[in-house]
Formats: C-alpha cells, sequence, structure tokens
C-alpha cells in the first residue's frame, strides 16, 4: 500500500487521507492485532485508522503492511520524518501524534523475524534509509528481533534511549497490592474519600458493554478542558482534531470491546474520568482528568484506586501499563511494578554502515541538545519537565 505524501502547513511532507480501501480490511487487521508477537494498543485499527483520518498531517501517521500468501503478516503506523538528517537518508519513525505511549509494530507470531524482514524491505523500496522504532518493551521479543535484523543489514541498532515507567502485574492477588502500603497510607486514603462522601453521593462507575460511549467521551473531554491543560491549550478538546480522534478511538475501541472507562461523579458531576484499552491480557492506560477544584481530596488518586481494584478483578487483564512518563509523581507511588522501554535507531537494507553511523550520531546529538534545551525551559518557569 503506497502512500501519496502532500505538504502540510509547515512544509513537511506527511501522508495524505487515504481512501477507505487503502486500508488493510478491519477483519485482516484485528486479525493479526490480536494475535500478534507481541500486543500493541496504537497498532489496532480502533487507534491508527482514527489517527489517519482525524489527526493533522504533520502528525498523522501512515501504514505500512505485509502481506504472504493473502494473510497479513506485519503492520506498522509510522510517520515519514522526510526533514530529520535529510541528506544522510529518509527516516521514519514509529512517533506520531501528541498522545503516544509505544511503537511496537504488529508482527505474526509464527514466523516474526520474516515479517519484520519483509517490512523493513518494505521501508526500504519506499525510499527509506532508517527506522527509528521508539517506545519498545526493551525485553520483550520484538526489540530483540529488531537488534537481529538490523546486524543483518550492516550495523548494530543504536539504542537513544532506555527508561522504566510504572506498570502492574494484575496476575497477582489484589490484596497483595493492597497491603504494599502502610496502615499510616491506607487510612489517609479512607480520609479523602470520606471528606468527599461528606459533600454528597459519591458513586465510582464504569462503562458498560451495551452503554453509549459518547456521552462518556464527551464528559471527559469537558473535565479535561476545565483544568491546567484547557488553560494552557493542551487537553484534547482545544483541538478539533484530537478531540475528533479521541471520539472516532474511543468508539472503535468500546465496539471491539477493548475500551475500559471509569469515572468519579459527585452529585451527578464527573469529578475524575479515565479511559484504557486492552488487547491480548494487557490494559494500556490513556488519559485521566480531574475536577482541580477537589485537588485537596485529590479525585484522580481516588478514582486510580479504584480502578486499580477493577484492573485485578477484570478476566482479560493481566498486565497494565500506565503509559506514565518516568517518575510520574501520582501514578509511580501507586503502582510499583516497572516496565523498562527504549527507543531503537535502526538501519533498513540498503544503507552503509559509514552513513547509518553518522546518522545515529547526529540523532544522538539533537537528543542531547534537546534535553539540555527541555531542561533549561523548565528550570526558568519553575515546573517539573515530563
Amino acid at each position: 500500500m503506497n502512500m501519496r505524501m502532500v505538504m502540510n502547513e509547515t512544509g513537511d511532507a506527511a501522508p495524505a487521507i487515504p481512501p477507505a480501501d487503502a486500508f488493510p480490511s478491519a477483519g485482516d487487521w484485528w486479525r493479526l492485532a490480536e494475535t500478534a508477537l507481541e500486543p500493541s494498543a496504537p497498532m489496532t485499527p480502533a487507534f491508527a485508522a482514527a489517527a489517519m483520518r482525524h489527526l493533522p498531517p504533520k502528525r498523522r501517521p501512515a501504514v505500512f503492511a505485509v502481506r504472504e500468501a493473502g494473510d497479513l503478516i506485519a503492520l506498522a503506523a509510522l510517520r515519514p520524518d522526510v526533514w530529520r538528517w535529510r541528506p544522510l537518508g529518509r527516516l521514519v519513525t514509529s512517533r506520531w501524534g501528541d498522545f503516544f505511549f509505544l511503537g511496537t509494530p504488529l508482527l505474526t507470531p509464527d514466523d516474526p523475524k520474516g515479517a519484520l524482514r519483509r517490512l523493513q524491505t518494505r521501508l526500504s523500496d519506499d525510499g527509506f534509509a532508517a527506522l527509528e522504532a521508539c517506545s519498545i518493551a526493551a525485553t520483550g521479543p520484538v526489540a530483540a528481533s529488531l537488534r537481529d535484523l538490523a546486524t543483518e543489514c550492516g550495523a548494530p541498532a543504536v539504542e537513544l534511549a532506555r527508561w522504566r515507567r510504572a506498570a502492574l502485574d494484575a496476575s497477582r492477588p489484589q490484596e497483595e497490592w493492597w497491603r504494599s502500603f502502610n496502615s499510616k497510607r491506607r487510612r489517609y486514603w479512607r480520609s479523602q474519600w470520606r471528606q468527599l462522601e461528606r459533600r454528597g453521593a459519591l458513586t465510582f462507575e464504569r462503562l458498560s458493554p451495551g452503554e453509549d460511549v459518547a456521552e462518556w467521551t464527551e464528559e471527559f473531554l469537558r473535565l479535561e478542558a476545565a483544568g491546567w491543560k484547557g488553560r494552557g491549550g493542551t487537553a484534547l478538546a482545544c483541538s478539533e482534531h484530537d478531540a475528533a480522534f479521541t471520539r472516532a478511538m474511543t468508539a472503535a475501541f468500546h465496539a471491539r470491546g477493548a475500551l475500559r472507562f471509569w469515572r468519579l461523579r459527585l452529585n451527578g458531576h464527573a469529578i475524575a474520568s479515565l479511559f484504557a484499552f486492552v488487547s491480548q491480557g494487557t490494559l494500556w492506560l490513556g488519559k485521566i482528568a480531574y475536577d482541580e477544584t477537589l485537588r485537596r481530596q485529590s479525585p484522580g488518586v481516588m478514582l486510580m484506586l479504584e480502578v486499580t481494584k477493577d484492573i485485578f478483578a477484570d478476566p482479560q487483564v493481566k498486565f497494565a501499563d500506565s503509559c506514565a512518563a518516568p517518575d510520574h509523581p501520582m501514578i509511580d507511588h501507586l503502582w510499583h511494578d516497572r516496565l523498562e522501554l527504549v527507543d531503537l535507531l535502526l538501519p533498513l537494507p540498503g544503507i552503509s554502515r559509514v552513513r547509518f553511523g553518522l546518522l545515529a550520531a547526529a540523532e544522538k546529538t539533537r537528543r542531547r541538545a534537546r534535553e539540555r534545551a527541555k531542561r533549561a525551559w523548565h528550570a526558568l518557569r519553575g515546573t517539573r519537565p515530563v
């Protein structure tokens, strides 16, 4: 499937919105997503197809799919980054959109290396010199296959970043998790819950399979926009593209039975809301919003405690990924397991070892400079980098 490229308002090349028949069939796509070597919510049709239809050109991915004997064996939603290090070769990256948390491609479990080799050849044939695989599980089979095939291309994969984020092993007893907090902390949380109850009718709700998800999504968008993200212009509702993507994405996951949505309501009004996605026993947290006028009662924390109990009770979930930034001030204290991730830069067939080495060195320098600038910016503002 060749994606036609257009120029967006900033002059960057981006994939055009494809016609309906440009996608793999929904059935084939979901079959691969639900049996893939590693699950990956952003690579499902619910997420990637919604992004392709609703995100603006600069943040829109293209779907690269590979078939063998009529079966879909590999798929990745990637963004061509044709300007970064263009003299050294065109780059394609798995990082796209502002709502990014995982870049793992979908690979058939029958012959994952063969499928990945075909995908790399496909990218090379489309004119790309290197693949930036961002936010891949560091010790997972996909990362191992990527490293092996990079060596086949003539140069080892380059690790650009490695970090850990909060996760939850939901296969263990819930009581074990709850007892990991000392009695003082548990009493404090019960006190905060009672403080909210004194203000009126407090309820914890979860979206039911046959319920209308649109009302939940709109309530979430309003709640998030009412807080600091709305004031800063980064709430999903601040962008018509992001809002449309969120509506389409949550509806598609819900239709598949793969969406989880929770909220705390006080006197009929939402004071905290959170959604998540599920595939192959893994749950990924999406976005959370809460009523900042009640920050002293920590409605976001109160919701997360109830959500965590719900995750333990969900028979379809064995592991949960917070998708949060490292050292997150809230979730790191509630979920004590950790998931290690890496960003890898990989050569594609046809690029020389020397040219790939220059590209990797340039990208490392760019990342270091960006991190220094980011720290300086937050130091000036007195804020915490995320």
